[in-house]
Protein backbone atom coordinates (compact mmCIF):
# COMPACT_ATOMS: atom_id res chain seq x y z
CA UNK A 1 0.00 0.00 0.00
CA UNK A 2 1.69 3.30 -0.86
CA UNK A 3 2.33 5.94 1.61
CA UNK A 4 2.44 9.37 0.72
CA UNK A 5 3.43 12.97 2.33
CA UNK A 6 0.96 15.96 1.90
CA UNK A 7 2.32 19.13 1.67
CA UNK A 8 0.92 21.36 4.06
CA UNK A 9 -1.23 24.02 3.06
CA UNK A 10 -0.72 28.22 4.35
CA UNK A 11 -3.07 29.16 6.56
CA UNK A 12 -3.82 32.17 4.77
CA UNK A 13 -5.19 29.29 1.88
CA UNK A 14 -8.05 28.23 5.02
CA UNK A 15 -9.69 31.58 4.41
CA UNK A 16 -10.98 30.43 1.09
CA UNK A 17 -11.75 26.94 2.37
CA UNK A 18 -15.58 26.47 2.02
CA UNK A 19 -16.30 23.60 3.83
CA UNK A 20 -19.43 21.77 5.24
CA UNK A 21 -20.24 19.20 7.98
CA UNK A 22 -22.77 16.87 6.88
CA UNK A 23 -24.66 14.71 10.10
CA UNK A 24 -27.91 12.96 9.11
CA UNK A 25 -29.63 12.50 12.13
CA UNK A 26 -32.06 9.86 13.47
CA UNK A 27 -32.83 8.82 16.91
CA UNK A 28 -29.84 9.90 17.86
CA UNK A 29 -29.92 11.56 21.16
CA UNK A 30 -27.44 9.38 22.75
CA UNK A 31 -24.60 10.50 20.38
CA UNK A 32 -25.67 13.94 18.74
CA UNK A 33 -24.17 16.19 21.88
CA UNK A 34 -20.52 14.38 22.33
CA UNK A 35 -20.13 14.34 18.22
CA UNK A 36 -20.94 18.02 18.01
CA UNK A 37 -18.95 19.24 21.28
CA UNK A 38 -16.49 17.40 19.88
CA UNK A 39 -16.05 19.55 16.16
CA UNK A 40 -16.60 22.56 17.98
CA UNK A 41 -13.67 21.66 20.69
CA UNK A 42 -10.90 20.51 17.87
CA UNK A 43 -12.03 21.79 14.62
CA UNK A 44 -9.32 24.92 14.05
CA UNK A 45 -10.58 25.79 10.62
CA UNK A 46 -13.66 27.54 9.24
CA UNK A 47 -16.64 25.28 8.67
CA UNK A 48 -19.85 25.35 8.19
CA UNK A 49 -22.22 22.85 9.79
CA UNK A 50 -25.30 21.18 8.13
CA UNK A 51 -27.50 18.46 10.62
CA UNK A 52 -30.05 16.60 8.47
CA UNK A 53 -32.86 15.17 10.62
CA UNK A 54 -34.57 12.14 9.43
CA UNK A 55 -37.91 12.35 11.51
CA UNK A 56 -36.50 11.54 14.84
CA UNK A 57 -38.79 10.73 17.73
CA UNK A 58 -36.72 10.73 20.52
CA UNK A 59 -34.81 14.04 21.90
CA UNK A 60 -32.88 14.25 19.25
CA UNK A 61 -34.01 17.59 17.55
CA UNK A 62 -34.31 19.04 21.56
CA UNK A 63 -30.99 18.16 21.97
CA UNK A 64 -29.45 20.36 19.07
CA UNK A 65 -32.25 22.73 19.14
CA UNK A 66 -30.41 23.48 22.65
CA UNK A 67 -27.18 23.19 21.79
CA UNK A 68 -27.43 25.89 18.73
CA UNK A 69 -29.72 28.27 20.69
CA UNK A 70 -27.28 27.86 23.74
CA UNK A 71 -23.51 28.93 23.90
CA UNK A 72 -21.92 25.73 21.80
CA UNK A 73 -21.64 27.50 18.97
CA UNK A 74 -20.24 31.23 20.71
CA UNK A 75 -16.64 32.46 19.54
CA UNK A 76 -16.14 29.45 17.35
CA UNK A 77 -15.01 28.42 13.95
CA UNK A 78 -18.39 27.94 12.71
CA UNK A 79 -19.75 30.32 9.92
CA UNK A 80 -23.06 28.91 9.31
CA UNK A 81 -25.61 26.08 11.26
CA UNK A 82 -28.31 24.72 9.03
CA UNK A 83 -30.26 22.63 10.82
CA UNK A 84 -33.37 20.65 8.13
CA UNK A 85 -36.09 18.70 9.99
CA UNK A 86 -37.32 16.47 7.68
CA UNK A 87 -41.27 15.65 8.45
CA UNK A 88 -40.35 11.76 7.33
CA UNK A 89 -37.44 9.57 6.54
CA UNK A 90 -36.66 9.52 3.83
CA UNK A 91 -33.24 7.12 4.07
CA UNK A 92 -29.29 8.21 4.55
CA UNK A 93 -28.24 8.83 0.91
CA UNK A 94 -31.71 11.16 0.05
CA UNK A 95 -31.03 12.72 2.94
CA UNK A 96 -27.21 13.55 2.16
CA UNK A 97 -28.24 14.57 -1.59
CA UNK A 98 -30.74 17.27 -0.11
CA UNK A 99 -28.21 18.11 2.62
CA UNK A 100 -25.97 19.23 -0.72
CA UNK A 101 -28.34 20.86 -1.67
CA UNK A 102 -28.67 23.09 1.30
CA UNK A 103 -25.23 23.90 0.65
CA UNK A 104 -24.86 25.92 -2.36
CA UNK A 105 -21.17 27.58 -1.35
CA UNK A 106 -19.77 24.43 -0.23
CA UNK A 107 -16.58 23.01 -2.10
CA UNK A 108 -15.52 19.68 0.08
CA UNK A 109 -18.38 17.83 2.41
CA UNK A 110 -17.97 15.94 5.12
CA UNK A 111 -20.30 12.96 5.69
CA UNK A 112 -20.57 12.15 9.37
CA UNK A 113 -22.35 9.90 11.39
CA UNK A 114 -23.36 11.68 14.70
CA UNK A 115 -21.93 8.30 16.97
CA UNK A 116 -18.57 9.81 16.33
CA UNK A 117 -16.05 12.18 18.07
CA UNK A 118 -13.22 13.82 16.16
CA UNK A 119 -9.93 14.57 17.38
CA UNK A 120 -8.05 17.79 17.14
CA UNK A 121 -7.11 19.43 13.69
CA UNK A 122 -9.34 16.81 12.16
CA UNK A 123 -10.79 18.57 9.07
CA UNK A 124 -7.76 20.37 8.69
CA UNK A 125 -5.57 17.23 8.34
CA UNK A 126 -8.33 15.66 5.83
CA UNK A 127 -8.49 18.65 3.69
CA UNK A 128 -4.68 19.15 3.04
CA UNK A 129 -4.95 15.64 1.51
CA UNK A 130 -7.03 16.59 -1.53
CA UNK A 131 -5.41 17.42 -4.68
CA UNK A 132 -6.80 16.84 -8.64
CA UNK A 133 -6.57 13.45 -8.10
CA UNK A 134 -8.54 12.83 -5.06
CA UNK A 135 -11.99 11.55 -4.62
CA UNK A 136 -12.26 10.63 -1.33
CA UNK A 137 -10.22 11.31 1.88
CA UNK A 138 -10.87 9.61 5.57
CA UNK A 139 -9.57 9.03 8.90
CA UNK A 140 -8.76 5.94 10.39
CA UNK A 141 -10.74 4.43 13.53
CA UNK A 142 -11.78 1.69 15.94
CA UNK A 143 -15.07 0.61 14.56
CA UNK A 144 -14.24 0.85 10.81
CA UNK A 145 -13.44 -2.20 8.11
CA UNK A 146 -9.99 -2.60 5.97
CA UNK A 147 -7.36 -0.35 6.42
CA UNK A 148 -8.67 2.60 8.10
CA UNK A 149 -9.25 -0.02 10.89
CA UNK A 150 -6.89 1.78 13.75
CA UNK A 151 -5.18 -2.10 14.55
CA UNK A 152 -3.73 -2.03 10.83
CA UNK A 153 -1.56 1.16 11.77
CA UNK A 154 -0.80 0.59 15.64
CA UNK A 155 1.79 -2.22 15.46
CA UNK A 156 4.24 0.63 16.36
CA UNK A 157 2.25 2.71 19.41
CA UNK A 158 2.11 0.49 22.47
CA UNK A 159 -1.23 -1.61 22.32
CA UNK A 160 -2.27 -0.58 25.99
CA UNK A 161 -3.57 2.93 24.84
CA UNK A 162 -6.02 0.81 22.97
CA UNK A 163 -7.13 -1.80 24.78
CA UNK A 164 -6.44 -0.52 28.49
CA UNK A 165 -9.79 -0.31 31.22
CA UNK A 166 -11.06 2.78 28.74
CA UNK A 167 -10.17 4.65 25.33
CA UNK A 168 -8.62 7.93 26.00
CA UNK A 169 -9.19 10.07 23.04
CA UNK A 170 -7.15 12.71 23.42
CA UNK A 171 -3.62 10.81 24.56
CA UNK A 172 -4.81 8.15 21.40
CA UNK A 173 -4.84 10.99 18.83
CA UNK A 174 -1.97 12.68 19.87
CA UNK A 175 0.35 9.44 19.45
CA UNK A 176 -1.31 8.64 16.26
CA UNK A 177 -0.97 12.49 14.89
CA UNK A 178 2.76 12.22 16.10
CA UNK A 179 3.41 9.00 14.17
CA UNK A 180 1.99 8.79 11.34
CA UNK A 181 1.97 12.60 10.41
CA UNK A 182 1.38 13.42 7.05
CA UNK A 183 0.73 9.70 5.84
CA UNK A 184 -1.46 9.51 3.85
CA UNK A 185 -2.89 5.58 2.36
CA UNK A 186 -4.06 4.68 -1.17
CA UNK A 187 -6.41 2.70 -0.54
CA UNK A 188 -10.21 0.92 -2.83
CA UNK A 189 -12.34 2.14 0.12
CA UNK A 190 -13.44 4.80 2.49
CA UNK A 191 -16.20 4.08 4.88
CA UNK A 192 -18.87 6.31 4.99
CA UNK A 193 -18.92 7.24 8.95
CA UNK A 194 -16.53 9.83 8.23
CA UNK A 195 -16.01 10.51 4.15
CA UNK A 196 -14.94 13.57 2.96
CA UNK A 197 -15.34 14.33 -0.63
CA UNK A 198 -15.53 17.65 -2.99
CA UNK A 199 -18.02 19.52 -5.09
CA UNK A 200 -16.00 19.00 -7.96
CA UNK A 201 -15.97 15.10 -7.66
CA UNK A 202 -19.90 15.11 -6.98
CA UNK A 203 -20.05 16.86 -10.19
CA UNK A 204 -18.35 13.95 -12.44
CA UNK A 205 -19.44 10.91 -10.72
CA UNK A 206 -22.94 12.14 -9.26
CA UNK A 207 -24.61 12.14 -5.59
CA UNK A 208 -25.24 9.23 -3.62
CA UNK A 209 -27.40 6.80 -5.23
CA UNK A 210 -31.10 7.61 -3.49
CA UNK A 211 -31.91 3.78 -3.68
CA UNK A 212 -29.84 3.52 -0.68
CA UNK A 213 -32.17 3.56 2.23
CA UNK A 214 -29.54 2.39 4.75
CA UNK A 215 -25.71 0.97 4.63
CA UNK A 216 -23.98 0.32 1.23
CA UNK A 217 -24.04 3.91 -0.39
CA UNK A 218 -20.37 4.27 0.54
CA UNK A 219 -19.41 0.97 -1.41
CA UNK A 220 -21.29 1.86 -4.39
CA UNK A 221 -19.90 5.60 -4.04
CA UNK A 222 -16.45 4.61 -3.81
CA UNK A 223 -16.68 1.56 -6.59
CA UNK A 224 -18.10 4.84 -8.58
CA UNK A 225 -15.10 7.43 -7.69
CA UNK A 226 -12.49 5.04 -8.67
CA UNK A 227 -14.03 4.31 -11.99
CA UNK A 228 -13.85 8.08 -12.74
CA UNK A 229 -10.18 7.84 -11.97
CA UNK A 230 -10.28 9.43 -8.04
CA UNK A 231 -8.01 8.43 -5.66
CA UNK A 232 -9.21 7.34 -2.38
CA UNK A 233 -6.79 8.03 0.28
CA UNK A 234 -6.93 7.58 4.04
CA UNK A 235 -5.51 10.05 6.60
CA UNK A 236 -3.34 7.82 8.71
CA UNK A 237 -2.99 10.89 11.96
CA UNK A 238 -6.22 11.81 11.96
CA UNK A 239 -8.28 9.70 14.00
CA UNK A 240 -12.53 9.56 14.16
CA UNK A 241 -13.92 7.82 17.42
CA UNK A 242 -16.94 5.61 15.98
CA UNK A 243 -19.51 4.25 18.29
CA UNK A 244 -20.55 2.11 15.28
CA UNK A 245 -23.87 0.53 14.68
CA UNK A 246 -26.58 3.07 16.13
CA UNK A 247 -28.05 3.41 12.46
CA UNK A 248 -28.82 -0.19 12.83
CA UNK A 249 -30.00 -0.96 17.14
CA UNK A 250 -32.26 2.11 15.89
CA UNK A 251 -34.23 0.08 13.56
CA UNK A 252 -35.91 -3.17 15.07
CA UNK A 253 -33.86 -6.38 14.13
CA UNK A 254 -35.94 -7.54 11.30
CA UNK A 255 -36.40 -4.54 9.41
CA UNK A 256 -32.78 -3.64 9.24
CA UNK A 257 -32.14 -7.30 7.87
CA UNK A 258 -34.72 -6.36 5.70
CA UNK A 259 -33.13 -3.20 4.09
CA UNK A 260 -29.80 -4.72 4.48
CA UNK A 261 -31.33 -7.02 1.80
CA UNK A 262 -33.10 -4.75 -0.18
CA UNK A 263 -29.96 -2.02 -0.37
CA UNK A 264 -27.36 -5.33 -1.07
CA UNK A 265 -29.51 -6.72 -4.16
CA UNK A 266 -29.26 -2.85 -5.57
CA UNK A 267 -25.94 -3.22 -4.96
CA UNK A 268 -25.74 -6.54 -6.73
CA UNK A 269 -27.81 -5.23 -10.11
CA UNK A 270 -25.66 -2.05 -10.02
CA UNK A 271 -22.25 -4.21 -10.33
CA UNK A 272 -23.83 -6.80 -13.02
CA UNK A 273 -24.82 -3.56 -14.97
CA UNK A 274 -21.10 -2.02 -14.59
CA UNK A 275 -19.40 -5.55 -14.86
CA UNK A 276 -21.69 -7.60 -16.89
CA UNK A 277 -22.14 -11.60 -15.28
CA UNK A 278 -18.54 -11.16 -13.93
CA UNK A 279 -18.33 -9.34 -10.91
CA UNK A 280 -15.27 -8.39 -9.02
CA UNK A 281 -14.54 -10.32 -5.82
CA UNK A 282 -15.00 -8.14 -2.41
CA UNK A 283 -11.12 -7.99 -2.61
CA UNK A 284 -10.76 -6.93 -6.25
CA UNK A 285 -12.83 -3.95 -5.57
CA UNK A 286 -11.63 -2.83 -2.04
CA UNK A 287 -9.08 -4.55 -1.33
CA UNK A 288 -10.04 -6.74 1.14
CA UNK A 289 -12.53 -9.27 2.31
CA UNK A 290 -15.31 -7.17 3.09
CA UNK A 291 -18.69 -8.98 2.23
CA UNK A 292 -19.81 -12.62 -0.03
CA UNK A 293 -22.73 -11.30 -2.79
CA UNK A 294 -24.48 -14.76 -1.47
CA UNK A 295 -25.27 -12.92 1.86
CA UNK A 296 -27.44 -10.26 -0.12
CA UNK A 297 -29.40 -13.52 -1.38
CA UNK A 298 -33.23 -13.43 0.27
CA UNK A 299 -32.81 -16.99 1.03
CA UNK A 300 -29.84 -16.77 2.81
CA UNK A 301 -29.71 -16.56 6.50
CA UNK A 302 -28.76 -13.12 7.69
CA UNK A 303 -25.29 -13.43 9.82
CA UNK A 304 -25.60 -13.97 13.59
CA UNK A 305 -24.60 -10.35 15.68
CA UNK A 306 -22.83 -10.95 19.11
CA UNK A 307 -22.70 -7.80 21.49
CA UNK A 308 -19.95 -6.32 23.31
CA UNK A 309 -19.57 -3.82 26.29
CA UNK A 310 -16.85 -1.07 26.23
CA UNK A 311 -15.91 1.98 28.37
CA UNK A 312 -15.45 4.79 26.04
CA UNK A 313 -13.13 8.16 28.36
CA UNK A 314 -12.79 11.51 26.55
CA UNK A 315 -9.23 12.67 28.29
CA UNK A 316 -9.58 10.34 31.09
CA UNK A 317 -12.84 11.00 32.24
CA UNK A 318 -15.11 8.08 31.64
CA UNK A 319 -18.11 9.07 29.15
CA UNK A 320 -20.42 6.31 29.32
CA UNK A 321 -20.72 2.34 28.98
CA UNK A 322 -22.18 1.29 25.53
CA UNK A 323 -23.19 -1.45 23.59
CA UNK A 324 -21.13 -2.22 20.10
CA UNK A 325 -21.53 -4.98 17.57
CA UNK A 326 -18.48 -7.48 17.68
Amino acid sequence: MPLLNYKNLLMTDWQSCNTSIIIITYESERDIELCLRSIVAYTVIPYQLCIFDNASCDGTRDIVNSLICGNLFADNLCEEIIFFKSPNNIGYAPAINKAIDLCPDAEHFVFLNPDTIVCEGWLQRLLQRFNKKTGIVGPISNAVAGFQRADFWLNKIQPSILYGPGVKLKYLTQQIAEQFGGQTAKVKFISGFCLMTSRLVLSKVGALDDNFFLGIDDLEFCVRVQAAGYDLCVACDVFVYHRGSSSISSFPRKEYQRLHKQMGAHFCALLHERYGDTIPSSNELFGFEFFDLHEFDPQTPYPSMQWQQRLVCLDGETLELIQELA
